[in-house]
């Protein structure tokens, strides 16, 4: 089997239009779909949490190195360049901000271990769950690991999408004015809604990925 390549965000709209039938754009123009996606994606953050190991900007002599949207999960420091990297264990218990035995995370601040031995040379590095990027420009490549990933995003595209049309009845009649959706009755596009409503529902709970425990 051929590995998996993720979609740019280009091909990721047209993929969406498809599942909508509005290939042209029509109804659910660019800019909305885009927006579709990114919730997706946001909803796929919740769902499927993206392990990343990541280099952390830090400072000699600081004794904490800030964060952006990371969760760290393990820590790992360098001494120096090609020096084998070392397991930083993660402390058992604070008090009052200070990190005892081991490194903490409160909100955006990691709290390196009191005695930990660095100096001007010393790199950090760490296992964490980070947000995926939303997709901006045409040519941005989704953070998808696998099919997996991509479905998400799709089918909650796809029942948000049919919502959408449930509830904007001037939405409803620009789509129902295309060729190969003329036919389609309020009461047709209700049963349409239920069945995304319940492939996304379905997805959702098989997708779905426990965070791991630092």
């Amino acid at each position: 089997m051929a590995p998996y390549i993720a979609p740019d965000f280009d091909h990721l709209k047209d993929a969406v239009a498809l599942d909508l039938r509005d290939v042209l754009f029509k109804t659910f123009t660019e800019p909305m779909v885009g927006s579709l996606i990114n919730e997706g994606i946001a909803e796929l953050d919740r769902l499927r949490p993206w392990p990343r190991v990541v280099a952390l900007a830090w400072t000699y002599p600081a004794t904490d190195i800030a964060l952006g949207r990371q969760q760290i999960i393990a820590l790992e420091a360098q001494n120096y360049t090609d020096a084998p990297w070392r397991y930083v264990p993660q402390c058992s218990r604070t008090f009052e901000g200070i990190a005892a035995d081991g490194w903490d995370q409160w909100g955006d601040t990691l709290i390196l271990p009191q005695g930990i031995l660095t100096s001007d040379t010393t790199a950090f590095r760490a296992l964490c769950y980070e947000d995926r990027d939303p997709l901006k420009n045409e040519t941005d490549v989704a953070q998808f690991f696998d099919m997996t990933d991509e479905e998400v995003v799709r089918a909650y595209a796809r029942w948000t999408a049919l919502e959408m049309l449930l509830h904007d009845r001037t939405l409803y009649q620009q789509w129902q004015t295309q060729a190969n959706n003329s036919d389609v009755s309020p009461t047709q596009l209700l049963q349409m809604a239920s069945t995304f409503k319940q492939e996304w529902s379905d997805l959702r709970k098989r997708a779905v990925l426990l965070r791991r425990v630092a």
